[in-house]
Protein backbone atom coordinates (compact mmCIF):
# COMPACT_ATOMS: atom_id res chain seq x y z
CA UNK A 1 0.00 0.00 0.00
CA UNK A 2 1.33 3.42 -0.96
CA UNK A 3 1.35 6.09 1.73
CA UNK A 4 0.73 9.56 0.39
CA UNK A 5 2.74 12.48 1.67
CA UNK A 6 0.31 14.86 3.44
CA UNK A 7 1.55 17.98 1.63
CA UNK A 8 1.46 16.28 -1.78
CA UNK A 9 -2.04 15.00 -1.04
CA UNK A 10 -3.24 18.47 -0.06
CA UNK A 11 -1.66 19.98 -3.18
CA UNK A 12 -3.25 17.33 -5.41
CA UNK A 13 -6.66 17.94 -3.82
CA UNK A 14 -6.28 21.69 -4.26
CA UNK A 15 -5.26 21.31 -7.92
CA UNK A 16 -8.12 18.90 -8.57
CA UNK A 17 -10.61 21.33 -7.03
CA UNK A 18 -9.22 24.22 -9.09
CA UNK A 19 -9.46 22.11 -12.26
CA UNK A 20 -13.11 21.35 -11.53
CA UNK A 21 -13.73 25.09 -11.40
CA UNK A 22 -11.98 25.60 -14.76
CA UNK A 23 -14.02 23.80 -17.43
CA UNK A 24 -11.97 25.44 -20.21
CA UNK A 25 -8.99 23.33 -19.09
CA UNK A 26 -10.99 20.12 -19.38
CA UNK A 27 -11.90 20.56 -23.04
CA UNK A 28 -9.85 20.59 -26.24
CA UNK A 29 -8.42 24.01 -27.05
CA UNK A 30 -9.04 24.51 -30.77
CA UNK A 31 -6.71 27.36 -31.67
CA UNK A 32 -4.02 29.77 -30.54
CA UNK A 33 -6.44 32.64 -29.83
CA UNK A 34 -8.52 30.50 -27.46
CA UNK A 35 -5.36 29.14 -25.87
CA UNK A 36 -4.06 32.66 -25.21
CA UNK A 37 -7.29 33.52 -23.37
CA UNK A 38 -7.22 30.29 -21.36
CA UNK A 39 -3.56 30.84 -20.44
CA UNK A 40 -4.30 34.34 -19.18
CA UNK A 41 -7.40 33.33 -17.25
CA UNK A 42 -5.84 30.30 -15.55
CA UNK A 43 -2.16 31.30 -15.37
CA UNK A 44 -1.61 30.41 -11.70
CA UNK A 45 -3.19 26.97 -12.04
CA UNK A 46 -1.25 26.27 -15.24
CA UNK A 47 1.99 27.38 -13.57
CA UNK A 48 1.28 24.84 -10.83
CA UNK A 49 0.50 22.07 -13.33
CA UNK A 50 3.54 22.83 -15.49
CA UNK A 51 5.83 23.02 -12.44
CA UNK A 52 6.02 19.23 -12.61
CA UNK A 53 7.71 19.51 -16.02
CA UNK A 54 9.34 22.94 -15.66
CA UNK A 55 10.52 23.30 -12.04
CA UNK A 56 10.06 26.88 -10.86
CA UNK A 57 13.54 26.98 -9.34
CA UNK A 58 15.12 26.54 -12.78
CA UNK A 59 12.93 28.76 -14.99
CA UNK A 60 15.79 31.23 -15.50
CA UNK A 61 18.42 28.61 -16.38
CA UNK A 62 16.67 25.76 -18.20
CA UNK A 63 15.72 26.08 -21.86
CA UNK A 64 12.42 24.23 -22.25
CA UNK A 65 9.02 24.83 -23.82
CA UNK A 66 5.74 23.17 -24.63
CA UNK A 67 4.91 23.53 -28.33
CA UNK A 68 1.80 22.99 -30.39
CA UNK A 69 2.08 19.48 -31.85
CA UNK A 70 4.16 19.52 -35.03
CA UNK A 71 4.46 23.32 -35.03
CA UNK A 72 7.31 25.49 -33.92
CA UNK A 73 5.13 27.70 -31.73
CA UNK A 74 5.22 27.65 -27.96
CA UNK A 75 2.27 27.99 -25.63
CA UNK A 76 4.31 27.61 -22.43
CA UNK A 77 8.03 28.15 -21.90
CA UNK A 78 10.65 28.78 -19.27
CA UNK A 79 11.91 32.33 -18.93
CA UNK A 80 15.29 31.32 -20.39
CA UNK A 81 13.66 29.75 -23.46
CA UNK A 82 11.40 32.78 -23.97
CA UNK A 83 14.33 35.18 -23.75
CA UNK A 84 16.63 33.31 -26.16
CA UNK A 85 14.43 31.33 -28.52
CA UNK A 86 10.97 32.87 -28.93
CA UNK A 87 9.47 35.75 -30.83
CA UNK A 88 6.83 37.92 -29.13
CA UNK A 89 4.05 35.72 -30.56
CA UNK A 90 5.69 32.49 -29.34
CA UNK A 91 7.31 31.28 -32.55
CA UNK A 92 10.70 29.58 -32.29
CA UNK A 93 13.61 31.78 -33.37
CA UNK A 94 16.87 30.74 -34.88
CA UNK A 95 18.40 29.00 -37.82
CA UNK A 96 17.96 25.25 -37.99
CA UNK A 97 20.75 23.00 -39.24
CA UNK A 98 18.74 21.99 -42.31
CA UNK A 99 19.66 22.25 -45.96
CA UNK A 100 16.10 23.12 -47.09
CA UNK A 101 12.83 24.30 -45.55
CA UNK A 102 11.12 21.17 -46.81
CA UNK A 103 13.50 19.07 -44.70
CA UNK A 104 11.83 20.38 -41.54
CA UNK A 105 8.44 19.29 -42.90
CA UNK A 106 9.87 15.85 -43.64
CA UNK A 107 11.23 15.57 -40.11
CA UNK A 108 7.88 16.60 -38.62
CA UNK A 109 6.15 13.98 -40.74
CA UNK A 110 8.58 11.28 -39.61
CA UNK A 111 8.00 12.21 -35.97
CA UNK A 112 4.24 12.02 -36.58
CA UNK A 113 4.58 8.56 -38.15
CA UNK A 114 6.74 7.39 -35.25
CA UNK A 115 4.17 8.70 -32.76
CA UNK A 116 1.29 6.91 -34.52
CA UNK A 117 3.27 3.67 -34.70
CA UNK A 118 4.05 3.86 -30.99
CA UNK A 119 0.65 4.98 -29.67
CA UNK A 120 -1.67 3.08 -32.02
CA UNK A 121 0.30 -0.06 -32.85
CA UNK A 122 2.69 -0.33 -29.92
CA UNK A 123 5.68 -0.30 -32.27
CA UNK A 124 8.57 1.65 -30.82
CA UNK A 125 11.00 2.91 -33.43
CA UNK A 126 14.07 4.89 -32.62
CA UNK A 127 13.83 8.04 -34.71
CA UNK A 128 15.82 11.07 -33.70
CA UNK A 129 17.03 13.77 -36.03
CA UNK A 130 19.71 15.96 -34.43
CA UNK A 131 17.94 19.27 -34.96
CA UNK A 132 20.03 22.21 -33.76
CA UNK A 133 18.88 25.82 -33.62
CA UNK A 134 21.40 28.65 -33.68
CA UNK A 135 20.58 32.09 -32.31
CA UNK A 136 22.74 35.13 -31.69
CA UNK A 137 23.03 36.24 -28.07
CA UNK A 138 21.98 39.92 -28.08
CA UNK A 139 24.36 40.78 -25.23
CA UNK A 140 27.54 39.11 -26.50
CA UNK A 141 26.91 38.74 -30.23
CA UNK A 142 28.04 35.11 -29.97
CA UNK A 143 26.20 32.26 -31.63
CA UNK A 144 24.38 29.95 -29.22
CA UNK A 145 23.43 26.44 -30.34
CA UNK A 146 20.47 24.54 -28.92
CA UNK A 147 19.77 20.90 -29.73
CA UNK A 148 16.06 20.11 -29.82
CA UNK A 149 14.87 17.18 -27.72
CA UNK A 150 11.30 16.15 -28.52
CA UNK A 151 9.22 14.52 -25.83
CA UNK A 152 6.02 13.21 -27.35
Amino acid sequence: MRHEHPVEGALAASVQQALQQAPALQEPIPDAATLALVLLEHRELLDTLFSVVFPRASLEEVYAAALWPFHLQSFYATTAFQRALLTADGRVLGRANLDTDSRLEQIRLLYAYALVLQRVYGIDIEFAYPLVYTVTDPETGLSCHFKAHWNM
